[in-house]
């Protein structure tokens, strides 16, 4: 079992201000490291910390990061370092407490702490931190829950400035990568440019994996819905629930959701019977 470096609780939700507050605390003790500056501050933290948030793996809900950035993404260092712009737009620690350490808190504290029941043993004795964290995209905090807590192996990095992934993605995209493809229709969508959001999850969907063609198969149907092309939406979703083979990871979320759209706009058309 990997050791947790931080545990985290959602205190506090604004979807509208589109800000989340979180405690850190640090559960993690190596005397070598210092009693300075233990709490992470740079963006890229509560990058990972949100897609921990809306990930299955943790028995939460999906969400859109969860969409958009898949584990072996998550993983790369550089990829979070130059993405964490696009959903983390500001983070401002509000209060600390017990922190920095003073010199007799190797004494008192012990070198680990595990989560167990959404807490944590001696709380009130842990270094600890509360952020306002701001999201760019307001469905990154839909998964959240008040007082949900979780231990994290998750660190800081160094996020850098805004700069062109889009233009990135583009390039890998007109290589074949639809893991790109997938992220393109998505920037592609957010900018209002329809068709060629269209072609790129139509792109998306030529993946061997099930479970993604499925998933760029629904963001499809979904964008044709919004536009209020309901037989072009129907066959996309019809097309997603197809997806039934064994995929590589066993998930049908996508598949699930698919076909949760498919009966609502059935049931909408009057097809009570398919529906």
């Amino acid at each position: 079992m990997s050791t947790d470096l931080f545990g985290v609780r959602v205190l506090d939700l604004d979807h509208e201000r589109r800000r989340v507050r979180f405690r850190v605390f640090v559960v993690y003790y190596e005397p070598s490291w210092g009693t300075d500056d233990l709490l992470p501050n740079d963006p890229s933290f509560f990058f990972r910390v949100l897609w921990e948030g809306a990930d299955d793996i943790h028995g939460r809900n999906g969400g859109l990061l969860a969409d958009l950035v898949g584990l072996d993404e998550f993983l790369d260092e550089a990829w979070v370092d130059r993405h964490t712009h696009l959903f983390v737009a500001g983070v401002e620690r509000v209060t600390t407490r017990n922190h920095p350490l003073d010199g007799d808190a190797w004494n008192r504290l012990a070198m680990f702490y595990y989560e167990r029941d959404g807490g944590w043993q001696d709380e009130n004795l842990l270094a600890q931190g509360d952020y306002d964290v701001e999201v760019a995209d307001p469905r990154c905090l839909a998964p959240l829950r008040l007082g949900q807590s979780w231990g994290t192996t998750s660190y800081e990095t160094k996020a850098v400035e805004a700069v062109d992934v889009e233009t990135e993605h583009a390039a890998l995209a007109a290589g074949g990568d639809t893991r790109s493809a997938f992220m393109l229709g998505w920037f592609r969508q957010e900018a209002g440019d329809v068709a060629g959001a269209a072609a790129a999850y139509r792109q998306a969907a030529g993946t061997q994996d099930l479970e993604e063609r499925a998933k760029a198969l629904l963001y499809l149907g979904n964008l044709r819905a919004e536009q209020g092309d309901s037989q072009a939406a129907r066959a996309a979703y019809e097309e997603a629930v197809a997806c039934q083979g064994p995929s590589r990871s066993g998930d049908r979320r996508h598949v699930s959701r698919a076909a949760l759209r498919l009966g609502a706009l059935l049931q909408g058309g009057g097809a009570e019977v398919q529906a």
